[in-house]
């Protein structure tokens, strides 16, 4: 799953939220993204 954010600080704020919780029987792992390659959506 990939996410955008607005802000920075709302991006890091979930991200120490969300990783490491469970989700679906398996772990959420929470990486950034470079911004050009999401834009170009060259995942």
């Amino acid at each position: 799953i990939f996410v955008a954010f607005a802000q920075l600080e709302c991006a890091e704020a979930a991200a120490n939220e969300l990783h490491g919780r469970g989700f679906a029987n398996q772990t959420v792992a929470v990486e950034f993204m470079d911004e050009a390659k999401f834009t170009r959506r060259d995942f």
